[in-house]
């Protein structure tokens, strides 16, 4: 009976550890990152490891800067896709990637990386945006998705499409 304890013991620990190591992240990267064009955001240097309870909350795709327009599909003369999203739990260095993918379309490669974005923020509402090209008419008809990362992890995919 003790040692069924024991290797109970043992398999909780692992566990533990296991769940440990993946909230923990390391850095020492100095980045300045743009977000919109329009704003320089300088990231915090992060030397040494950090626990992080962060978390995205309501994130949603919409047509408009105004956040009223709440959509999955777009129409190839929109001008910008919007995701918005409320950042939660998170400590002021908190970095959010996102990333912007057209997952499949006629004439293109699957999967092919749009543009790739970051934001340094705490407990926050935030945003990302994509603009079409000036040097392209319409926005492919297909699936698109955009990939929402913490820290380096995964956390969220919005999937959208244009038609």
């Amino acid at each position: 009976m003790k040692n069924k304890f024991v290797v109970l013991f043992a398999v909780l620990a692992l566990v533990f550890a296991s769940l440990a190591c993946n909230a923990v992240t390391g850095g020492g990267n100095d980045v300045n990152v743009n977000v919109d064009n329009n704003n320089s955001v300088d990231s915090n240097d992060n030397n040494g490891f950090s626990v992080t309870t962060a978390n995205i909350q309501d994130a949603h795709m919409a047509r408009d800067f105004d956040d009223t327009d709440w959509t999955n599909v777009f129409s190839p003369s929109d001008e910008y896709f919007y995701c918005f999203f409320s950042l939660r739990n998170a400590p002021d260095s908190t970095v959010v990637r996102g990333e912007w993918i057209l997952v499949s379309a006629d004439g293109y490669e699957s999967n092919s990386p749009i543009d790739v974005g970051e934001i340094t923020s705490g407990d926050e509402e935030l945003y990302f945006s994509l603009q079409r090209s000036s040097s392209v008419d319409a926005w492919p008809a297909g699936q698109y998705k955009l990939d929402l990362y913490i820290d380096d992890s995964l956390v969220q995919t919005l999937n959208f499409e244009v038609q």
